[in-house]
């Protein structure tokens, strides 16, 4: 999509991405550097918790070695395994203290592993968070910042 953007005469592209989109717009930043930012909310970082077969989930026995396939399978997929060929400064987000699907701590540890300084904490969940305008203003000041808007 960014390669097409491109060929179409557009000069300024950012990608945004919330929770699965957020993890493949990460996932995207580590493959190249085409895009002017990428901006993540909630992103799912590691989904390891998330996709681990339970009893709950199934109707047969979960094996040890189930388990341990499925992790190796899902670090493939975990942003934080690789290094982003687009520089921090042009990689920002906001993450959810109180998520719960996409675990606020593991954002945390993927920001500070990447070096990603510019991550807006706000109070509030997955899809329920108290203060909307924060989660704008983080939101604008970004495109602000990047000239996509004045």
């Amino acid at each position: 999509s960014v390669l097409l953007l491109k060929e179409l005469g557009y000069t300024k592209i950012g990608l945004i991405g919330a929770s699965l989109g957020g993890m493949t717009a990460l996932l995207y930043a580590t493959l190249c550097d085409l895009m002017d930012f990428v901006f993540v909310v909630v992103p799912a970082v590691n989904l390891t918790e998330n996709l681990m077969p339970t009893k709950k989930s199934f109707d047969f026995e979960i094996t040890d070695e189930m388990k341990a396939m499925t992790k190796e399978v899902v670090q493939l997929i975990t942003p934080e395994n690789y290094t982003p060929k687009l520089p921090i400064e042009k990689i920002g987000g906001v993450v959810h203290a109180g998520d719960k699907l996409n675990d606020a701590e593991l954002t945390r540890a993927w920001a500070q592993k990447w070096g990603v300084t510019t991550l807006t904490e706000i109070p509030g969940g997955h899809w329920v968070y108290g203060n909307k305008k924060e989660k704008g203003r983080a939101w604008y000041n970004w495109l602000k910042e990047f000239n996509f808007i004045s």
